[in-house]
């Protein structure tokens, strides 16, 4: 039903939403004490995390069992840099990143609801899991966003720099850091022309305002 390869699992799921015995087995737990919203959190399944929030009233604030504790974002993130080899096709990778991505600003959006942002902007959250075409979408829109910083004060490349993998024997995690690489010193040099454009515009901005001192 989970199936990240699959749009049958959640559509199944919506024709059954109404049913008492659905229910009933949405909010059963495994054996680890996990729900089928976190099962659909690990995988990825932006479609599945989307119908239990609104039609089951998943728990966004909720976390996994000790000793991880893990939200249902935090598992969106952190499954976002596995890139699972099961999945097939030339662009798979990128549709890996873009359902994390999606699954991350909706997961983040219901937190906001509630009052437990994470506060992180998009490109925090798209350097974050290495999605290397939407960073470049995101700074071409607005290249100030690479000076933008989360709770924690980073900005998003300190933020990639800081979390990058320290085991990355698995092949997965040598995708990642490749990939991460990219990303970082493409944001890098973005950082240098976004505080040239700065000191530009704090310059014309003074010299306008000397003009209408003289005047």
């Amino acid at each position: 039903m989970l199936d990240v390869e699959s749009m049958s699992g959640h559509l199944l799921l919506r024709q059954l939403s109404k049913m008492p015995e659905t229910t009933d087995l949405v909010h059963s737990v495994t054996s680890h004490e996990w729900n089928a919203f976190h099962l659909a959190s690990y995988f990825v399944d932006f479609s599945t995390i989307a119908l239990l929030v609104k039609a089951f009233s998943a728990d966004v604030t909720g976390r996994t069992p000790q000793p991880k504790s893990l939200s249902a974002l935090d598992m969106v993130l952190e499954a976002a840099r596995r890139f699972p080899s099961d999945l097939r096709g030339s662009d798979s990778q990128a549709r890996w990143s873009r359902l994390a991505y999606r699954s991350s600003l909706f997961l983040q959006g219901e937190l906001e609801k509630r009052g437990k942002s994470y506060y992180l902007t998009p490109l925090h959250v798209t350097t974050y899991i290495g999605y290397f075409p939407e960073v470049v979408r995101l700074v071409d829109g607005n290249l100030e966003s690479v000076l933008e910083t989360n709770y924690e004060g980073e900005m998003p490349r300190q933020m990639l720099e800081r979390t990058l993998p320290k085991d990355v024997e698995t092949d997965s995690a040598k995708k990642f850091c490749d990939t991460a690489r990219v990303v970082y010193e493409y944001l890098e040099g973005k950082e240098l022309e976004a505080e040239e454009q700065g000191e530009q515009d704090w310059i014309q901005a003074h010299r306008a305002a000397a003009d209408v001192d003289v005047e």
